[in-house]
């Protein structure tokens, strides 16, 4: 098939494949053993004198007679045959060098050989027989002879490259490789001897009716009379061996042959076998049964593609023949199928039978329509043919419902010298690499209008070009240079990026350990916590793997609950987790994108930290004073007054997942409209159930980008002396202690420094609907040491801002 150097060695091939993305898993030598062995006559045989299953065998290899000690149960008789023997010194495939020796005390000079010990097959039933028709001639080579391969590569072609599946692919892209060192491709359009073309039509026999279009877009059909089906000759059988293709019958034989060749799949049916005069290409419909070719009974799916006569189904199309219809040694008139059916209805039904073939295998990946299918047809006739009985009909059944035209690719030489990073390459070079490996090529200036190949159904657009080209260049051969990206931002505003590294920092010098969990999971565990933000659907994958990740994302606890299931499952007592990444939301409208949204979450479960010994259970405050700290350092408070976030009880509908009577949310304290930017609470009991926690736990769950940018301010230590006072009194119950620091806050005293809850109390001596608040508020002065008037006029007024607004009770 293509004509390479004669230095060029198996393991260069095998490494110039890889490199053009066809990985080389294994290189079989075949030659080994071989070239050393002979063929020969059997010119007497006679038992051994001292074993009852061993005989004498008296070989003519051309020159002289030599006896080889032999226990094989089919040593033809003396004229009857030829065989192939290893003679001393020859290396079988086993690596055994043979050697004169004694068998029960009788010399043997080498061996007669089975297909094993030549390494053509993994078993054999005896001797290698070969036949006077063979036309193996005596004292010759065996391996010349029979035309074995000197090495056999198996190639891994992946599912983009049918092209490749088969030889003439491989040949091609050998040829485009080998190019500057003499290859030259040797195939040639295959085409049926004239000696062999009857006198009748197909079109006068049968019909064909495609009746599902859209399943099969071309449908060909050749026929060939008065066959004697015969076996093929041992030189054929021997390289379906190497192949790994059992030979069956040469009819049989040369599609197996033509499909490795070509690439693709043919099957040829038994004419006399079909019902009436046409031939359907159609839907199964319900309630059918067939037995394919294995001898099972399969029971089909209505939108299962067949192919059919007037009584019923003769194939399954694109997979594997009907028993009822198959080729035998009674066969006379062979009907020859070459089509091209829906690659994924093929692979349907393939993947729900769990029946894949050859054929499926190769329909599954978008087989060539045009040339491949022709060429297959044409050399399997004439491979059937070619020295065996048999008249090829005149025309060809060809129907084709919408022919595939190639597609054309416009190329931008100096686009493609960027990408590659190879500013050498010339246009010229470029031409010559697409017209190598089979695409036309106009030149057009400096840009290349592409006509892409039928047989190339990968290549679609011209990035894809520019790989073909990189390619035959070799990738090996890009100079390695840093690409020009922005440090480490990853795609994000330099501004973004600071604030969620700010934040990663903040969240580890709190004692917290991150984590990475990944952005998949389920409807199921989604709507455990309510969906998000808090009322939105999730973002559904089109084609999941599993159920359990079918969904994108829409809160970052997810991953983190299902960690601290696990810690404490393995015995941890302290857990404290964090994570910054995307959470995804639908778009505004069904067809916009998903938006992603960064975030930050913490959880905290199990112990305190203690001193000593082990410290109580973590609660809400907990939580609370670490999310307060982290929120002040991304956003550093000078003073009381220029308090930026608040916590204050969050509705049902912000916080669905949350406990609802331990759940806030944090808003902006200085904004008219106090919108949301996350939740903080302690985790639904039901929620908890259902994700298998058995301890409390804590969530903090904020949008970062709505912070305000990282912004740091510089705050000097103080000169004087801070003043602290106590505030006890009675309020309505319901009233947070959060609205009270507000108020504190907005009273406008500029000596107010900071607001503590020492104590919420609610038992004894507290009357009915009210609780008992004890506040420690904190007084200082940037210019001066206070006196106790200063702070006693700032208290009055604090105090007389909150009975304004709120009704209370001094104690």
């Amino acid at each position: 098939l293509v004509s390479l150097p004669g230095f060029v060695s198996t393991q260069e091939i095998a490494e110039k494949l890889t490199m053009a993305g066809l990985e080389v898993e294994g290189i079989l030598p075949s030659s080994q053993g071989l070239w050393g062995a002979v063929v020969v006559d059997i010119v007497g045989k006679r038992p051994h004198p001292h074993a009852d299953k061993l005989q004498l065998v008296d070989i003519f290899d051309g020159k002289s007679v030599v006896q080889v000690v032999c226990g094989a149960k089919n040593i033809p008789e003396p004229g009857k045959g030829q065989v192939v023997w290893a003679k001393p010194g020859c290396v079988l495939p086993s690596l055994i060098t043979l050697e004169e020796k004694e068998v029960r005390g009788i010399l043997s000079k080498g061996m007669l050989c089975s297909q094993v010990e030549l390494g053509i097959s993994d078993k054999a039933e005896g001797l290698l027989i070969l036949e006077r028709e063979d036309g193996f001639e005596t004292g010759g080579d065996f391996g010349t002879q029979a035309g074995l391969p000197d090495d056999v590569l198996e190639i891994n072609v992946t599912s983009n490259r049918p092209d490749c599946l088969g030889h003439v692919g491989i040949a091609r892209e050998l040829a485009a490789l080998f190019c500057e060192q003499g290859a030259k491709p040797l195939w040639k359009e295959p085409r049926i001897p004239e000696s062999v073309v009857g006198n009748f039509q197909i079109e006068d026999i049968l019909s064909v009716d495609r009746l599902a279009l859209e399943k099969c877009d071309r449908y060909r059909l050749s026929m060939v009379q008065d066959v004697e089906v015969k076996q093929s000759p041992l030189r054929t059988r021997l390289l379906l061996e190497r192949l790994h293709v059992r030979s069956i019958n040469h009819v049989v034989d040369a599609t197996q042959l033509s499909m490795l060749a070509w690439g693709h799949p043919l099957h040829a049916y038994d004419m006399d076998k079909i019902s009436g005069d046409r031939i359907l290409v159609k839907k199964a419909g319900p309630g059918v049964e067939i037995e394919t070719l294995d001898g099972v009974m399969r029971k089909l799916d209505p939108e299962d593609l067949v192919i059919s006569d007037e009584v019923g189904p003769i194939a399954l199309a694109g997979i594997m023949g009907c028993k009822r219809s198959q080729v035998d040694e009674t066969t006379k008139n062979i009907l020859l199928e070459s089509a091209f059916f829906d690659p994924e209805t093929i692979r349907k039904t393939a993947k729900r039978l769990k029946l894949q073939t050859d054929a499926s295998y190769r329909f599954e990946r978008h087989m060539d329509p045009n040339d491949g299918l022709f060429f297959s047809s044409v050399d399997c006739i004439d491979r059937m043919t070619s020295g065996f009985s048999g008249t090829v009909s005149k025309t060809s059944i060809d129907q084709d419902s919408k022919q595939i035209v190639p597609k054309v690719v416009s190329l931008s030489s100096v686009r493609t010298k960027e990408l590659l990073g190879m500013e050498a390459l010339s246009v010229e070079q470029q031409e010559d690499c697409l017209r190598r490996l089979g695409f036309s090529v106009k030149r057009k200036a400096d840009d290349l209008e592409v006509k892409i190949p039928t047989f190339r159904p990968d290549v679609t657009s011209s990035i894809d070009l520019v790989e073909e080209i990189g390619r035959l260049v070799g990738f090996d051969k890009i100079k390695e240079r840093l690409p020009a990206l922005s440090l480490g931002t990853n795609g994000q505003s330099p501004e973004d990026y600071a604030l969620f590294e700010r934040v990663r920092d903040l969240c580890a010098g709190l004692g917290f350990v991150e984590i990475q969990t990944l952005p998949f999971t389920s409807q199921k565990r989604l709507s455990i916590l309510g969906y998000d933000d808090w009322r939105s659907k999730p973002v559904l994958l089109q084609n999941p793997l599993r159920e359990e990740a079918s969904a994108l994302r829409t809160q970052l606890c997810l991953g983190l609950l299902e960690a601290v299931r696990h810690n404490h499952s393995h015995g941890q007592k302290k857990i404290r987790l964090f994570e910054v990444a995307e959470v995804f939301q639908p778009g505004e409208k069904e067809q916009d994108a998903p938006k992603e949204i960064t975030r930050v979450c913490l959880v905290m479960a199990g112990l305190r930290d203690g001193f000593m010994k082990e410290g109580d259970e973590i609660d809400f405050y907990d939580l609370k004073g670490a999310v307060f700290e982290l929120l002040d350092q991304i956003r550093p408070q000078t003073g009381a007054n220029s308090g930026y976030y608040e916590a204050v009880p969050a509705e049902k509908q912000e916080a669905l997942f949350l406990h609802p009577g331990i759940a806030a949310k944090i808003v902006l304290s200085d904004a008219e409209e106090k919108g949301v930017l996350g939740v903080l609470g302690e985790l639904h009991p039901d929620a908890r159930e259902q994700l298998g926690i058995d301890i409390p736990v804590f969530i903090f769950e904020m949008d970062l980008p709505r912070a305000l940018p990282l912004k740091t301010l510089f705050a000097p230590w103080p000169k004087y002396p801070s003043v602290g006072r106590d505030l006890s009194f009675f309020v309505d119950v319901n009233i947070p202690a959060g609205e009270v620091i507000s108020l504190i806050k907005k009273s406008g005293e500029v000596l107010l420094l900071d607001v503590q809850v020492l104590e919420d109390y609610r038992l004894f001596q507290v009357p009915v609907g009210k609780k008992g608040l004890l506040l420690h508020i904190t007084y200082q002065s940037k210019d001066r040491t206070l006196r106790d008037e200063d702070v006693q006029a700032a208290h009055d007024k604090i105090i007389q801002n909150i009975k304004k607004h709120l009704p209370i009770e001094l104690r």
